[in-house]
């Protein structure tokens, strides 16, 4: 039996062989590792400046019965007066622990802005 680095070796020889035989195998490689490396340095394409005006300030005023106030927001579903959503909303709410983190992080960045002021 053959020991490995023997297997190693021996491979690493038929390898050098080949590629001595075949020097085109050699510029192949080099040109196809030059191009992918190429390819990743390549700039990100900007997107062209936008063509639209947007003023500064909106003069319509919200249309009778919408929601604006934040209170008023938090519980936009209740305009229907439908019992049934109001049971599922509030099952959802319980049980979804991702929203109890996502309000206490709230919560916390809240507290954190107002030591900071």
């Amino acid at each position: 039996m053959m020991s490995q680095s023997v297997l190693y070796v021996s491979l690493l020889k038929r390898l050098k062989a080949a590629l001595n035989r075949a020097p085109q195998t050699r510029h192949i490689a080099t040109l196809a590792v030059l191009i992918l490396l190429s390819s990743c340095a390549q700039q990100p394409v900007q997107p062209p400046p936008s063509k639209v005006a947007v003023p500064a300030k909106f003069d319509e005023q919200a249309p009778e019965g919408a929601l604006t106030g934040e209170q008023e927001l938090r519980s936009w579903w209740t305009v229907w007066h439908d019992p049934a959503l109001d049971e599922l909303i509030d099952e959802a709410l319980k049980a979804n622990t991702d929203i109890r983190i996502a309000q206490a992080r709230v919560a916390e960045a809240r507290a954190m802005l107002g030591i900071a002021r």
